[in-house]
């Protein structure tokens, strides 16, 4: 039951967290024009993340450790959800036409 809660956990956390904003984020930040060349640019890079992460995973593990491993995970997921907090853009009220497109 406790690894059946757990995997709930993992997996509800992973597609609240990184896997919704590939896609949610995308397709509102960038102009009209470059729109959908920008989502496919965002998620070609998360599925390049995505398929390095599992290839280096077991040789991580061998080298460093379960513990380091899972440290350095916890870091680096923490420094994504960090600047995903600091360079975001706020979309609620505005046009998807206008987002991009400079101030006046």
């Amino acid at each position: 039951m406790l690894i059946f809660a757990g995997f709930m956990l993992f997996s509800l956390m992973t597609n609240l967290g990184p896997n919704a904003q590939t896609y949610l984020m995308s397709g509102e930040v960038f102009p009209t024009e470059v729109r959908g060349r920008g989502a496919g640019f965002a998620a070609s890079f998360a599925k390049l993340g995505a398929s390095l992460a599992a290839f280096l995973f077991p040789i991580l593990l061998v080298d460093i450790g379960t513990e380091a491993l899972l440290y350095g995970l916890m870091g680096t997921s923490l420094l994504g959800a960090l600047i995903t907090w600091l360079y975001r853009i706020e979309t609620s009220g505005v046009s998807l036409d206008e987002i991009g497109k400079p101030a006046p």
